[in-house]
């Protein structure tokens, strides 16, 4: 080491360690913020302008709402610990655990160890389990989704416990907990759960989703079999658990999925999930029907996209010249945008003409369609494309006359 350095090394030695920055106050507009979105009547960033107004600024609202936690009383204390949970305040976590732990008798402890779940701290767990065996139901159902989010495995047993309440909320919330931790060891309760003949539907529901994240094969003769079950969110969860473990003798439950209002979307998936190409012809005229509602039919243009049943892109394309394009171009944008992924070029002469819609955001659109049919960059110019699809016969150049 030279005399310089060891010099420099020394000094530095010597010199006082560096104070830690303090802590930077709120700001008088981040307080103001986090005081306005805690008078919200309920936190969502549907019907509280203030949580939405929060995210511009949200580490600064965050370390607001953190400082007012601390001398919040209790029942202030679960609203603001779900606004920080909200505003994905993981820079926080800290100041709910030191909340919660001075709250350990009081019912809004559920509701500030449920925040921390949501962000991810594992710290909460312990808190969490023994909410789930006290007999107070809004507990044990936020218990419940908590140790969900953290995939808690020592929360399997109580919650499969859960699965026996003659609360159906409580049943749901157990269900769906354990769909997301993902135990193999909760398949048989879940699965008696989904086939008791008394269970409700909302519940029945949850525990075939539940089924479903566990890639359940036994499940799947009870899933044919309610396919075309009431409510409709029955044959739905049904569909989706036949989708998550696809199975071919389950193929033609899964085609009367596509009869079934308000579960074909789900139908449409499976379909997929089988590889059943054989079934796009069926599933196109299903799109293309009028009663269909906007989500199934954006499901079933996904599977058309993944199916590819000959003739599609004609079918689609003759539905799309007869829909009502100025007040509901919706429909007509997702078929041009589907065209190019079923790649049949035998629709760019029909596509050609649109070019002249009034609405420049749907030509933008049939361009989208043409240049990825085609692979050509035309444009919105007309004359190329027509040429280009032999729309205009090209005059024969004159012969010069023979002499006599």
């Amino acid at each position: 080491m030279t005399r310089a350095l060891a010099v420099l090394f020394v000094t530095a030695l010597a010199l006082p360690a560096a104070a830690e920055a303090p802590a930077v106050a709120p700001s008088a507009e981040s307080t103001k913020l986090a005081q306005d979105l805690l008078q919200c009547d309920g936190l969502a960033f549907g019907n509280c302008p203030a949580l939405s107004a929060a995210l511009a600024s949200r580490d600064a609202v965050a370390k607001a709402l953190a400082t007012s936690l601390k001398a919040a009383p209790a029942q202030k204390a679960g609203k603001i610990a779900l606004a920080l949970s909200l505003l994905d305040a993981r820079g926080e976590i800290d100041a709910l655990e030191a909340a919660a732990a001075a709250l350990p008798d009081d019912p809004s402890t559920v509701d500030v160890r449920a925040a921390q779940a949501r962000l991810g701290d594992a710290r909460a767990v312990p808190s969490l389990l023994t909410a789930l065996k006290t007999a107070d139901a809004r507990g044990q159902i936020l218990a419940a989704g908590a140790l969900g989010l953290l995939k808690a495995q020592g929360a399997v047993a109580p919650l499969r416990e859960l699965l026996k309440s003659n609360v159906p909320r409580i049943q749901s919330s157990a269900a769906h907990a354990l769909g997301m931790i993902g135990s193999s060891e909760a398949e048989a309760d879940l699965l008696a759960l989904a086939a008791a003949p008394r269970t409700l539907g909302m519940v029945r529901a949850q525990a075939l989703d539940a089924l479903a994240s566990l890639h359940t094969e036994a499940a799947v003769p009870l899933a044919a079999m309610l396919v075309d079950a009431t409510p409709p969110e029955v044959a739905r969860a049904a569909l989706r658990l036949l989708a998550a473990v696809p199975t071919q003798w389950s193929d033609n439950a899964v085609l009367a999925g596509l009869d079934t209002p308000g579960a074909r979307a789900e139908a449409a998936q499976a379909l997929v999930a089988l590889k059943m190409t054989s079934a796009g012809v069926r599933v196109l005229e299903v799109a293309v029907r009028d009663d269909i509602e906007p989500d199934e039919r954006i499901a079933l243009h996904t599977a058309l996209a993944a199916l590819k049943p000959s003739g599609a892109a004609t079918v689609l394309l003759k539905r799309l010249q007869k829909l009502p394009l100025k007040n509901q171009p919706d429909e007509a944008v997702r078929i041009l945008r589907l065209l190019p992924a079923l790649g049949d070029k035998s629709v760019v002469a029909d596509l050609v003409p649109l070019l002249r819609l009034d609405s420049k955001f749907l030509v933008n659109h049939v361009v989208f369609a043409l240049e990825n049919l085609t692979g050509m960059r035309y444009g919105s110019d007309e004359k190329p494309w027509r040429e280009y699809a032999g729309l205009d016969a090209k005059t024969a150049p004159k012969l010069p006359a023979k002499p006599q």
